[in-house]
Protein backbone atom coordinates (compact mmCIF):
# COMPACT_ATOMS: atom_id res chain seq x y z
CA UNK A 1 0.00 0.00 0.00
CA UNK A 2 2.76 2.27 0.58
CA UNK A 3 4.33 1.59 -2.76
CA UNK A 4 0.61 2.40 -4.15
CA UNK A 5 0.36 5.96 -2.61
CA UNK A 6 4.17 6.90 -3.66
CA UNK A 7 2.87 5.59 -7.09
CA UNK A 8 0.03 8.60 -6.92
CA UNK A 9 2.53 10.98 -5.39
CA UNK A 10 4.40 10.67 -8.42
CA UNK A 11 1.42 11.10 -10.30
CA UNK A 12 0.22 14.16 -9.15
CA UNK A 13 3.21 16.16 -9.23
CA UNK A 14 4.82 14.45 -12.42
CA UNK A 15 1.59 13.54 -14.35
CA UNK A 16 4.33 10.41 -14.92
CA UNK A 17 1.06 7.75 -15.60
CA UNK A 18 -0.54 7.72 -18.78
CA UNK A 19 -3.86 8.79 -19.31
CA UNK A 20 -6.10 7.30 -22.07
CA UNK A 21 -9.80 7.92 -22.77
CA UNK A 22 -11.06 6.60 -19.16
CA UNK A 23 -13.86 8.48 -18.39
CA UNK A 24 -13.65 11.54 -15.85
CA UNK A 25 -14.83 10.42 -12.50
CA UNK A 26 -17.57 12.42 -10.09
CA UNK A 27 -17.35 13.42 -6.71
CA UNK A 28 -20.40 14.26 -4.18
CA UNK A 29 -20.49 14.63 -0.49
CA UNK A 30 -23.40 13.01 1.96
CA UNK A 31 -24.35 17.03 2.23
CA UNK A 32 -25.52 18.78 -1.00
CA UNK A 33 -24.83 22.20 0.39
CA UNK A 34 -21.38 20.32 1.85
CA UNK A 35 -21.36 22.67 5.21
CA UNK A 36 -20.97 20.69 7.91
CA UNK A 37 -20.62 21.06 12.14
CA UNK A 38 -16.89 20.02 13.75
CA UNK A 39 -18.71 17.32 15.55
CA UNK A 40 -19.85 15.67 12.28
CA UNK A 41 -18.55 13.13 9.75
CA UNK A 42 -17.77 14.37 6.25
CA UNK A 43 -18.81 11.54 3.79
CA UNK A 44 -17.47 11.71 0.04
CA UNK A 45 -18.28 9.07 -2.62
CA UNK A 46 -15.80 8.84 -5.84
CA UNK A 47 -18.73 7.58 -8.53
CA UNK A 48 -16.43 5.56 -12.59
CA UNK A 49 -18.28 4.81 -14.99
CA UNK A 50 -15.64 2.57 -17.11
CA UNK A 51 -14.87 -0.80 -17.74
CA UNK A 52 -11.86 -1.02 -15.63
CA UNK A 53 -12.65 -4.18 -13.17
CA UNK A 54 -9.45 -3.23 -10.85
CA UNK A 55 -9.60 -0.22 -10.01
CA UNK A 56 -7.59 2.07 -7.37
CA UNK A 57 -9.15 5.56 -6.02
CA UNK A 58 -7.31 8.26 -4.14
CA UNK A 59 -8.74 11.71 -2.64
CA UNK A 60 -7.11 14.89 -3.05
CA UNK A 61 -7.29 18.25 -0.84
CA UNK A 62 -6.60 21.51 -2.19
CA UNK A 63 -4.67 20.27 -5.22
CA UNK A 64 -2.63 17.84 -2.73
CA UNK A 65 -2.66 14.41 -1.80
CA UNK A 66 -4.91 13.41 1.03
CA UNK A 67 -4.01 11.40 4.19
CA UNK A 68 -6.77 9.69 3.34
CA UNK A 69 -5.46 6.08 1.87
CA UNK A 70 -6.72 5.01 -1.63
CA UNK A 71 -9.44 1.99 -1.74
CA UNK A 72 -8.71 -0.91 -4.35
CA UNK A 73 -12.30 -1.22 -5.65
CA UNK A 74 -14.22 -3.40 -8.11
CA UNK A 75 -17.30 -1.31 -7.87
CA UNK A 76 -18.56 1.62 -9.57
CA UNK A 77 -17.48 3.85 -6.26
CA UNK A 78 -15.28 4.30 -3.82
CA UNK A 79 -16.71 5.92 -0.43
CA UNK A 80 -14.17 8.25 1.90
CA UNK A 81 -15.54 9.04 5.55
CA UNK A 82 -13.89 11.62 7.88
CA UNK A 83 -14.44 14.01 10.49
CA UNK A 84 -15.06 17.35 9.68
CA UNK A 85 -13.05 19.32 12.21
CA UNK A 86 -10.27 21.04 10.79
CA UNK A 87 -11.00 19.14 7.41
CA UNK A 88 -12.63 22.44 5.41
CA UNK A 89 -11.16 22.71 1.63
CA UNK A 90 -11.87 21.19 -2.29
CA UNK A 91 -11.97 17.72 -2.49
CA UNK A 92 -11.03 15.82 -5.67
CA UNK A 93 -11.21 12.35 -6.94
CA UNK A 94 -8.90 10.21 -9.49
CA UNK A 95 -8.88 6.59 -10.01
CA UNK A 96 -5.91 4.50 -11.77
CA UNK A 97 -6.63 1.26 -13.83
CA UNK A 98 -4.36 -0.93 -13.10
CA UNK A 99 -5.58 -3.36 -16.33
CA UNK A 100 -4.64 -0.51 -18.45
CA UNK A 101 -1.79 0.61 -16.54
CA UNK A 102 -3.70 4.07 -16.82
CA UNK A 103 -4.96 7.38 -14.71
CA UNK A 104 -8.14 9.27 -15.18
CA UNK A 105 -8.70 12.81 -15.36
CA UNK A 106 -9.36 14.53 -12.24
CA UNK A 107 -12.90 15.10 -11.12
CA UNK A 108 -14.71 18.55 -10.91
CA UNK A 109 -14.00 19.55 -7.25
CA UNK A 110 -16.44 20.17 -4.32
CA UNK A 111 -16.41 22.32 -1.45
CA UNK A 112 -16.22 21.28 2.33
CA UNK A 113 -17.37 24.15 5.10
CA UNK A 114 -16.66 23.25 8.11
CA UNK A 115 -19.24 25.53 10.75
CA UNK A 116 -18.50 26.05 14.16
CA UNK A 117 -20.80 24.47 16.55
CA UNK A 118 -24.31 26.43 16.96
CA UNK A 119 -24.23 28.00 20.62
CA UNK A 120 -26.42 26.49 22.97
CA UNK A 121 -28.81 29.64 23.88
CA UNK A 122 -30.08 30.64 27.33
CA UNK A 123 -33.59 30.68 28.46
CA UNK A 124 -34.89 33.07 31.21
CA UNK A 125 -37.71 34.83 32.94
CA UNK A 126 -38.33 38.00 32.97
CA UNK A 127 -38.58 37.39 37.41
CA UNK A 128 -35.33 36.41 38.48
CA UNK A 129 -37.59 35.01 41.50
CA UNK A 130 -39.28 32.86 38.66
CA UNK A 131 -42.55 33.56 41.04
CA UNK A 132 -45.57 34.48 39.46
CA UNK A 133 -49.44 34.52 40.61
CA UNK A 134 -52.03 32.73 38.77
CA UNK A 135 -53.10 35.24 35.53
CA UNK A 136 -49.77 36.95 35.63
CA UNK A 137 -48.45 37.01 32.29
CA UNK A 138 -45.41 35.46 31.99
CA UNK A 139 -42.49 36.86 29.62
CA UNK A 140 -39.53 34.10 28.68
CA UNK A 141 -36.64 35.11 26.63
CA UNK A 142 -34.35 32.94 24.82
CA UNK A 143 -30.44 34.49 23.89
CA UNK A 144 -28.05 33.22 21.94
CA UNK A 145 -23.91 35.59 22.19
CA UNK A 146 -21.54 35.74 20.21
CA UNK A 147 -23.68 34.93 16.93
CA UNK A 148 -25.55 37.16 14.07
CA UNK A 149 -26.56 35.25 11.64
CA UNK A 150 -30.23 35.32 11.00
CA UNK A 151 -31.58 32.80 12.74
CA UNK A 152 -35.06 31.42 13.69
CA UNK A 153 -36.07 31.30 17.57
CA UNK A 154 -38.28 27.62 19.02
CA UNK A 155 -39.84 27.59 22.21
CA UNK A 156 -40.82 24.26 23.90
CA UNK A 157 -43.41 23.71 26.46
CA UNK A 158 -42.59 20.66 27.86
CA UNK A 159 -40.87 19.93 25.02
CA UNK A 160 -43.53 20.48 22.18
CA UNK A 161 -42.53 22.98 19.73
CA UNK A 162 -44.54 25.73 20.11
CA UNK A 163 -44.68 27.11 16.08
CA UNK A 164 -46.67 29.73 16.78
CA UNK A 165 -43.76 31.24 19.03
CA UNK A 166 -41.23 30.85 16.09
CA UNK A 167 -39.43 34.21 15.67
CA UNK A 168 -37.60 34.95 12.64
CA UNK A 169 -34.58 37.50 13.42
CA UNK A 170 -30.70 38.66 13.52
CA UNK A 171 -30.79 39.92 16.84
CA UNK A 172 -29.44 38.00 19.87
CA UNK A 173 -32.69 37.09 21.71
CA UNK A 174 -36.64 36.28 21.25
CA UNK A 175 -39.68 36.66 23.53
CA UNK A 176 -42.25 34.50 24.18
CA UNK A 177 -45.26 36.08 26.30
CA UNK A 178 -48.25 33.47 28.11
CA UNK A 179 -50.74 34.27 30.48
CA UNK A 180 -49.87 31.38 33.48
CA UNK A 181 -52.20 29.53 34.78
CA UNK A 182 -51.96 27.44 38.47
CA UNK A 183 -50.24 24.29 36.11
CA UNK A 184 -46.44 23.67 36.24
CA UNK A 185 -45.13 23.71 33.05
CA UNK A 186 -41.70 23.63 31.63
CA UNK A 187 -40.23 25.59 29.01
CA UNK A 188 -36.84 25.84 26.86
CA UNK A 189 -35.70 26.94 23.68
CA UNK A 190 -33.35 26.95 20.56
CA UNK A 191 -32.77 28.49 17.30
CA UNK A 192 -31.73 26.84 13.79
CA UNK A 193 -30.15 29.47 11.04
CA UNK A 194 -28.84 28.73 7.24
CA UNK A 195 -25.39 27.86 6.40
CA UNK A 196 -24.86 28.02 2.39
CA UNK A 197 -27.95 26.30 2.28
CA UNK A 198 -27.61 24.11 4.97
CA UNK A 199 -30.14 24.20 7.83
CA UNK A 200 -28.28 23.71 11.31
CA UNK A 201 -29.99 23.68 14.35
CA UNK A 202 -28.80 24.24 17.87
CA UNK A 203 -28.77 22.72 20.84
CA UNK A 204 -31.68 22.69 23.60
CA UNK A 205 -30.91 25.78 25.98
CA UNK A 206 -31.50 25.06 29.87
CA UNK A 207 -35.05 24.75 31.29
CA UNK A 208 -37.06 26.75 33.28
CA UNK A 209 -39.81 26.50 35.19
CA UNK A 210 -42.24 29.17 36.49
CA UNK A 211 -43.47 29.22 40.28
CA UNK A 212 -46.89 30.02 41.19
CA UNK A 213 -47.94 31.24 44.55
CA UNK A 214 -51.48 31.44 45.36
CA UNK A 215 -52.18 34.25 48.17
CA UNK A 216 -55.24 33.61 49.73
CA UNK A 217 -57.47 36.97 50.99
CA UNK A 218 -57.08 38.07 54.48
CA UNK A 219 -59.18 37.89 56.97
CA UNK A 220 -60.67 41.53 58.00
CA UNK A 221 -62.99 41.74 60.94
CA UNK A 222 -63.99 44.79 63.16
CA UNK A 223 -65.46 45.06 66.84
CA UNK A 224 -68.43 47.18 65.88
CA UNK A 225 -70.19 48.66 62.35
CA UNK A 226 -71.52 51.01 64.18
CA UNK A 227 -69.39 53.96 65.77
CA UNK A 228 -70.28 57.07 67.57
CA UNK A 229 -69.31 60.69 66.28
CA UNK A 230 -65.90 61.41 66.96
CA UNK A 231 -65.02 58.48 68.38
CA UNK A 232 -62.92 55.45 67.33
CA UNK A 233 -62.93 52.16 65.33
CA UNK A 234 -60.08 49.52 65.00
CA UNK A 235 -60.21 47.21 62.31
CA UNK A 236 -58.27 43.47 62.48
CA UNK A 237 -56.04 42.20 59.79
CA UNK A 238 -54.77 38.79 59.59
CA UNK A 239 -52.79 36.75 56.88
CA UNK A 240 -52.78 33.03 56.24
CA UNK A 241 -49.77 31.64 58.18
CA UNK A 242 -48.41 29.90 55.13
CA UNK A 243 -47.70 33.28 53.52
CA UNK A 244 -46.91 35.76 56.80
CA UNK A 245 -47.10 39.19 55.43
CA UNK A 246 -44.46 41.71 55.42
CA UNK A 247 -47.16 44.65 55.62
CA UNK A 248 -50.38 45.06 55.42
CA UNK A 249 -53.11 47.65 53.81
CA UNK A 250 -55.70 49.21 54.76
CA UNK A 251 -58.20 50.87 52.34
CA UNK A 252 -61.54 52.76 51.93
CA UNK A 253 -64.15 52.70 49.18
CA UNK A 254 -61.72 49.95 47.44
CA UNK A 255 -58.52 51.76 45.94
CA UNK A 256 -59.90 55.27 46.25
CA UNK A 257 -58.02 55.84 49.31
CA UNK A 258 -55.41 54.11 50.94
CA UNK A 259 -55.76 54.64 55.01
CA UNK A 260 -52.64 53.53 56.04
CA UNK A 261 -49.87 51.11 55.91
CA UNK A 262 -48.73 48.88 58.85
CA UNK A 263 -46.17 46.03 59.45
CA UNK A 264 -46.71 43.43 61.43
CA UNK A 265 -44.87 42.70 64.79
CA UNK A 266 -41.78 39.61 64.55
CA UNK A 267 -43.30 36.21 64.48
CA UNK A 268 -46.95 37.59 64.06
CA UNK A 269 -49.41 37.50 61.28
CA UNK A 270 -51.92 40.04 61.92
CA UNK A 271 -52.14 44.09 62.60
CA UNK A 272 -54.80 46.33 63.87
CA UNK A 273 -55.86 49.66 62.58
CA UNK A 274 -57.28 52.32 64.57
CA UNK A 275 -58.99 55.25 63.24
CA UNK A 276 -59.96 58.19 65.36
CA UNK A 277 -62.29 60.66 65.65
CA UNK A 278 -64.14 59.10 62.82
CA UNK A 279 -67.12 61.34 61.67
CA UNK A 280 -69.63 60.95 58.67
CA UNK A 281 -67.23 62.00 55.56
CA UNK A 282 -65.08 58.83 56.73
CA UNK A 283 -68.26 55.80 56.41
CA UNK A 284 -68.27 53.39 53.51
CA UNK A 285 -66.63 49.82 52.95
CA UNK A 286 -63.31 49.37 54.49
CA UNK A 287 -61.00 46.55 53.04
CA UNK A 288 -57.47 45.16 53.76
CA UNK A 289 -54.79 43.58 51.80
CA UNK A 290 -51.56 42.07 52.64
CA UNK A 291 -47.99 41.76 51.17
CA UNK A 292 -45.81 38.63 51.70
CA UNK A 293 -42.23 37.65 49.93
CA UNK A 294 -42.27 34.61 48.06
CA UNK A 295 -38.90 33.70 46.89
CA UNK A 296 -37.70 37.02 47.15
CA UNK A 297 -40.24 38.40 45.19
CA UNK A 298 -43.20 40.89 47.17
CA UNK A 299 -46.51 39.62 45.88
CA UNK A 300 -49.85 41.58 46.88
CA UNK A 301 -53.14 39.41 47.59
CA UNK A 302 -56.09 40.57 46.51
CA UNK A 303 -58.65 42.82 49.04
CA UNK A 304 -60.36 41.23 51.63
CA UNK A 305 -63.99 40.74 52.42
CA UNK A 306 -64.99 44.91 52.86
CA UNK A 307 -66.26 45.83 56.21
CA UNK A 308 -69.23 48.86 56.08
CA UNK A 309 -68.47 51.55 58.79
CA UNK A 310 -71.87 53.42 59.92
CA UNK A 311 -71.46 56.77 62.15
CA UNK A 312 -74.41 57.39 64.69
CA UNK A 313 -74.88 61.44 66.74
CA UNK A 314 -73.43 60.49 70.48
CA UNK A 315 -76.11 60.39 73.04
CA UNK A 316 -74.03 62.55 75.66
CA UNK A 317 -74.81 65.45 72.40
CA UNK A 318 -78.40 65.26 72.47
CA UNK A 319 -79.57 66.00 76.07
CA UNK A 320 -77.06 69.01 75.72
CA UNK A 321 -78.32 70.43 72.86
CA UNK A 322 -81.86 69.77 74.09
CA UNK A 323 -81.09 71.66 77.12
CA UNK A 324 -79.77 74.64 75.32
CA UNK A 325 -83.06 74.38 73.27
CA UNK A 326 -85.26 74.95 75.89
CA UNK A 327 -82.93 77.52 77.61
CA UNK A 328 -83.35 79.50 74.63
CA UNK A 329 -87.21 79.48 74.40
CA UNK A 330 -87.94 79.49 78.26
CA UNK A 331 -85.93 83.10 77.95
CA UNK A 332 -87.74 84.62 74.95
CA UNK A 333 -90.89 83.74 76.58
CA UNK A 334 -89.15 85.44 80.26
CA UNK A 335 -88.56 88.32 77.44
CA UNK A 336 -92.12 88.58 75.82
CA UNK A 337 -93.94 87.82 79.17
CA UNK A 338 -91.25 91.27 80.79
CA UNK A 339 -92.25 93.05 77.84
CA UNK A 340 -96.24 92.54 77.81
CA UNK A 341 -96.01 93.60 81.52
CA UNK A 342 -93.41 96.82 80.67
CA UNK A 343 -96.28 98.03 78.69
CA UNK A 344 -99.00 97.48 80.81
CA UNK A 345 -97.79 98.72 83.99
CA UNK A 346 -96.68 102.02 81.17
CA UNK A 347 -100.41 102.88 80.09
CA UNK A 348 -101.68 102.05 83.40
CA UNK A 349 -99.37 104.62 85.40
CA UNK A 350 -100.60 107.41 83.09
CA UNK A 351 -103.71 107.79 84.89
CA UNK A 352 -104.56 108.30 88.48
CA UNK A 353 -106.42 105.66 90.22
CA UNK A 354 -109.63 106.76 92.14
CA UNK A 355 -109.23 105.11 95.14
CA UNK A 356 -105.21 104.31 96.53
CA UNK A 357 -104.07 102.24 99.20
CA UNK A 358 -103.32 104.43 102.41
CA UNK A 359 -99.77 104.24 103.51
CA UNK A 360 -99.24 102.21 106.13
CA UNK A 361 -95.86 100.84 107.81
CA UNK A 362 -95.56 97.34 106.89
CA UNK A 363 -92.26 96.83 108.79
CA UNK A 364 -93.71 95.91 112.12
CA UNK A 365 -97.32 94.53 111.37
CA UNK A 366 -99.01 91.95 109.11
CA UNK A 367 -101.11 92.92 106.54
CA UNK A 368 -103.57 91.47 104.80
CA UNK A 369 -105.69 92.61 101.73
CA UNK A 370 -108.65 92.29 100.63
CA UNK A 371 -110.57 93.27 96.92
CA UNK A 372 -113.82 93.95 96.86
CA UNK A 373 -115.65 94.44 93.73
CA UNK A 374 -119.21 96.12 93.13
CA UNK A 375 -121.94 93.85 92.30
CA UNK A 376 -122.72 94.35 88.60
CA UNK A 377 -126.26 95.97 87.44
CA UNK A 378 -127.99 94.41 85.30
CA UNK A 379 -128.91 95.81 82.12
CA UNK A 380 -131.14 94.97 79.20
CA UNK A 381 -129.53 96.93 76.44
CA UNK A 382 -125.88 95.58 75.37
CA UNK A 383 -123.83 99.00 75.39
CA UNK A 384 -125.32 99.70 78.86
CA UNK A 385 -123.89 96.75 80.28
CA UNK A 386 -120.53 97.48 78.66
CA UNK A 387 -120.28 100.24 80.35
CA UNK A 388 -121.21 98.95 83.47
CA UNK A 389 -118.65 96.54 83.24
CA UNK A 390 -116.25 99.05 82.54
CA UNK A 391 -117.35 101.06 85.73
CA UNK A 392 -116.83 97.92 87.73
CA UNK A 393 -113.25 97.70 86.71
CA UNK A 394 -112.93 101.08 87.58
CA UNK A 395 -114.48 100.93 91.33
CA UNK A 396 -112.19 98.55 92.58
CA UNK A 397 -111.71 99.16 96.34
CA UNK A 398 -108.83 98.03 98.33
CA UNK A 399 -108.37 98.06 102.12
CA UNK A 400 -105.95 97.47 104.32
CA UNK A 401 -107.41 95.23 107.63
CA UNK A 402 -105.04 95.07 110.54
CA UNK A 403 -105.60 91.75 112.68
Amino acid sequence: MGTLLLFFEAFAVQGSLSQRDLPKPQLSLDQPTGVYLETENVTLTCTVETHCSDKFVSIYKDDQPSNLPPVSTRDSSARFSFPALNQGGLYQCVYWCQSDQSSSPWSESVQVTVADPLTAPVVSLDQKSGVYIVGEKVTITCTVTGDYRYRTFYFYKDNDRLWFGRQFTRENSATYTVTYTNTIVNYKCQYGCSIKGTWLESKFSNMVTPTIAVLNKPHFWVDSDVAAQGGDVTFNCSSPRDNPAIAFYLYRQGEMELVSVKSPAADTHSVTFTVKNINRSEIGNYTCRYEADVNKRNLTSGDSDPVNITVRENSSVAPLVAGIGSAVGLILILALLGFCLWRKGKRGGSREPRDTVPPVDCSSETLTYAVLNLPEKQKTEDGQRQRDIAQVEETTLYAGVKL
